[in-house]
């Protein structure tokens, strides 16, 4: 008896999850976005552009009611290297997948 489409789906599904192949997956999803938004638009987004401009110095408040921390990382990253969109792009994709992955972290804590 051969398996059912389900039962191979439900097996992929749960190779999915293993924390290797689930890293590998969140790492080519994240490369795949990012060379599309470079590769397609070679101009900012607003958030971009406003970024771009308020982390050319520290500030405790940039008046957009967020937390500055983005901002401030970017702003060390810029003492460091010029900056650019792929520089911006890359911690900003590298932010995402740690956060990503912490979530990932806690759940097998919490539900395995």
């Amino acid at each position: 008896m051969q398996p059912s489409l389900t039962s191979k789906l439900d097996a992929a599904w749960l190779g999915l999850a293993r924390p290797r192949n689930w890293l590998l997956f969140l790492l080519v999803y994240l490369a795949l976005h990012m060379g599309m938004r470079l590769l397609l638009s070679d101009t900012l987004q607003l958030d971009d552009a406003e970024q771009l401009i308020q982390s050319q110095g520290l500030q405790l408040n940039y008046g957009n009611f967020q937390p500055p921390f983005y901002t401030w990382v970017l702003w060390g990253i810029w003492q460091l290297t010029a900056p650019s969109m792929l520089i911006l792009y890359l911690i900003r994709y590298a932010i995402i997948g740690l956060t990503f992955w912490l979530w990932h972290r806690v759940s097998l804590l919490l539900f395995d």
